[in-house]
């Protein structure tokens, strides 16, 4: 179950647009390392720390989930454990995994989902899911 939305920017704290797309956290452990840059620094290392930061801008800044597959990153959808979620490369073998928040989900007749109506997102899992 999310946690909170995350209703400022990840990085400066500011008042979010109220067209960027929401991000809440699928646990504390993901919102600490999403929001407190020392403790990301510590745990993932600075390569990792600063890309995980770049890709929550991306999303932070994107009015839609359309917009996550022109960002850096190789947004990916995911099989097995992660089924329904999405992948972001960071660093080494470490990604960020996030499923849309939406209940239910928006799609299209085929059953595909519709990215462009997807605003929410969560922060399910921060890490290398290969070990």
């Amino acid at each position: 179950m999310p946690r909170r939305i995350c209703l400022t920017d990840p990085v400066n704290k500011n008042i979010a647009d109220p067209t960027a797309m929401d991000i809440l956290f699928g646990s504390e452990k993901w919102e600490r390392l999403c929001h407190d840059e020392t403790h990301a620094m510590r745990t993932l290392g600075q390569p990792c720390a600063q890309r995980l930061r770049a890709r929550l801008d991306d999303l932070f800044a994107a009015a839609h989930l359309a917009h996550a597959p022109k960002l850096p990153g190789r947004f990916h959808p995911l099989q097995g454990n992660f089924e329904g979620c999405f992948g972001l490369h960071l660093h080494g073998g470490r990604r960020l995994v996030i499923r849309p928040a939406h209940n239910p989900l928006p799609r299209r007749c085929d059953g595909s989902l519709e990215l462009s109506q997807i605003t929410a997102i969560t922060v399910e899992y921060i890490g290398d899911y290969h070990d």
